[in-house]
């Protein structure tokens, strides 16, 4: 199984959870409608004030590069599940398996990029420069989602995917990313969501800022000490390795201990 394909069975198994195993119908269990173009536009926002764009405003600080990259695997998450929505949907799949043909158009878009891109070193782009890729995939992601029949401007579903995840990809490389950084990032974000969901997110009862041993700090930045922690004893950084260490944090919160 490819990467891709196995970055598509985990959000498919994130969004099962979240809104429910029928996820692929826009709709969840609970009847509210999903809509993956404005949470993507949404997440890129975010992504977009990591950086350091405002000329009215703390014009000599530092962009902030490390968040910058986590909200774009969070963007990720939502682009996977678009993919995967859109594939389900559409007359267009030849198996019938809306995650496998999904996973082939992002490898093709993956591969694509990758020609375009392959003698460029690999760096991080000026802020400016990020923002614009970001907009780019925000001005795609809310584009009107494409028929069977297909729209006069973006064409059908397939050649939509094919732009939409290849402009992904680019984002990335604007935040010095491969698709290697992208898997690895996205396996540690996937688990933290799962660990979320596990305790209140969704009935609003999660506490997302956790304090332990004095530092308060959003859970993303315990998630990344957490796998640093783990890579400094072991080579080994699997899924279940990184939710045992996040609940031993977790359990340390002061906020939860009542502190």
């Amino acid at each position: 199984m490819s990467k891709v394909e196995q970055l598509m069975n985990l959000q498919d198994a994130m969004n099962a959870v979240a809104a429910g195993k029928a996820w692929m119908d826009g709709v969840t269990e609970e009847g509210r409608v999903i809509n993956w173009p404005r949470a993507i536009n949404l997440e890129l926002a975010e992504l977009v004030e990591s950086l350091n764009w405002k000329w009215w405003k703390s014009i000599d600080a530092e962009s902030d590069i490390a968040n910058a990259r986590i909200e774009a695997v969070d963007v990720m998450h939502f682009v996977l599940s678009y993919n995967m929505e859109i594939m389900n949907n559409t007359d267009c799949l030849v198996s019938g398996d809306s995650v496998k043909e999904a996973s082939s158009i992002m490898e093709d878009a993956l591969a694509i990029t990758n020609s375009v891109f392959n003698s460029k070193e690999k760096k991080v782009y000026d802020a400016e420069s990020i923002a614009i890729a970001a907009e780019k995939l925000q001005r795609i992601a809310m584009t009107s989602k494409p028929t069977i029949i297909g729209d006069p401007d973006i064409g059908g579903p397939s050649r939509f995917l094919l732009l939409l995840n290849r402009t992904m990809f680019e984002l990335a490389l604007t935040l010095g990313m491969d698709f290697d950084d992208i898997f690895e990032l996205y396996v540690q974000k996937n688990v933290l969501n799962m660990f979320r969901q596990a305790n209140g997110y969704k009935s609003g009862t999660y506490i997302k800022i956790w304090k332990i041993k004095g530092e308060e700090q959003e859970d993303n930045v315990w998630l990344v000490r957490a796998a640093d922690e783990i890579k400094a004893s072991t080579e080994d950084i699997s899924y279940d390795l990184l939710y045992a260490k996040l609940t031993e944090k977790y359990t340390e919160n002061d906020f939860i201990a009542g502190v």
